[in-house]
C-alpha cells in the first residue's frame, strides 16, 4: 500500500569552522568557533584542545583541527592551526670586557634581531660592539626579535680600562716604525700626565692627556725616566732607553 504520512525533511547544517589566527606557543588558549553550533570538535595533535578551545602549549607546527556536525544531516569541516614557535632574545655577553678590544660580537640565541644601545655609534646593525667608540661605563644592550611570538631581552656589561703596558725602549728615527713612545691602552685612561726626566733629574717632557705621540724631538740618545700618572691607579715608573 502506498505511504501515506507526514515526512520531516531536516534543514542542512553547515560544519564550516571559523578562520583561526596563527598562534604562538607561549600564548593562551584559541577559542575554536564554526558557523553552527552542537558539533564535536577533534584534532590530529594530543591533548592540543580543551574543550572547544586550542591549546598552543602543545608546541611549534602545524596541526590539523576537524569539526563535525553529526545530526540527521552531517557536515564537517578541518581547518590548519598553525603554532609558530617561541623566539629567544637571550643574548651572551660578559659582564665586563677591556677597552682592548676593537670589536666584540655578542652571541644569541636566536638570529635576525634588532640591537640597541645606550651608546651613540658604538653599535652595528648586526650588534658588533665598537669599544673604543662605547668607552669606559656600562654598556646597556637591547636585543629584540619582532613578530607574532617575539621576545626583548637587554644586558648590562661594565667596559674598563686595560692595563697600561710600559715600553723600554723607543727609536724615533723617522722611518714610521717605532717612532712614538706608545703606552699601550693608554687612551683608555683620560687625566693622565706624562713626565720624563734625564738622569740628572731634569725635565724632559710633560703632558697632561699623553695621546703616545712623543717622538723626542731635540733629545738625544740615552736612557730616561718616566713617571706616568693615571687617576685612579697607582703611578707607573721606569726607565726608557732612546734609540735613533
Amino acid at each position: 500500500a502506498p505511504f501515506t504520512g507526514e515526512v520531516i525533511v531536516a534543514p542542512a547544517v553547515d560544519a564550516t569552522i571559523d578562520a583561526v589566527p596563527d598562534l604562538c606557543e607561549s600564548g593562551d588558549l584559541q577559542p575554536l568557533s564554526a558557523a553552527e553550533s552542537g558539533g564535536v570538535w577533534s584534532s590530529d595533535c594530543e591533548d592540543c584542545l580543551v574543550g572547544a578551545s586550542f591549546d598552543p602549549t602543545v608546541g611549534a607546527g602545524t596541526y590539523t583541527v576537524t569539526y563535525t556536525i553529526d545530526d540527521i544531516c552531517v557536515d564537517t569541516d578541518e581547518v590548519e592551526v598553525v603554532v609558530v614557535p617561541q623566539a629567544d632574545a637571550s643574548v651572551n655577553l660578559p659582564d665586563w670586557v677591556c677597552l682592548a678590544l676593537e670589536g666584540l660580537q655578542p652571541g644569541v640565541a636566536w638570529p635576525g634581531g634588532v640591537w640597541t644601545a645606550n651608546c651613540d655609534g658604538c653599535l652595528s646593525d648586526i650588534g658588533t660592539i665598537d669599544l673604543m667608540q662605547a668607552g669606559v661605563g656600562v654598556l646597556e644592550i637591547t636585543y629584540t626579535v619582532e613578530g607574532l611570538c617575539g621576545d626583548s631581552q637587554s644586558v648590562a656589561m661594565e667596559v674598563v680600562g686595560c692595563d697600561v703596558e710600559v715600553v723600554n725602549v723607543f727609536s724615533p728615527n723617522g722611518d714610521e716604525q717605532n717612532d712614538e713612545l706608545v703606552f699601550q691602552y693608554l687612551t683608555s685612561f683620560p687625566g693622565n700626565q706624562l713626565t720624563v726626566f734625564d738622569r740628572w733629574g731634569n725635565l724632559v717632557y710633560q703632558k697632561s692627556n699623553y695621546g703616545n705621540n712623543w717622538r723626542a724631538e731635540g733629545v738625544a740618545e740615552g736612557t730616561y725616566y718616566y713617571v706616568l700618572t693615571i687617576p685612579g691607579k697607582e703611578d707607573l715608573t721606569g726607565s726608557i732607553t732612546l734609540v735613533r
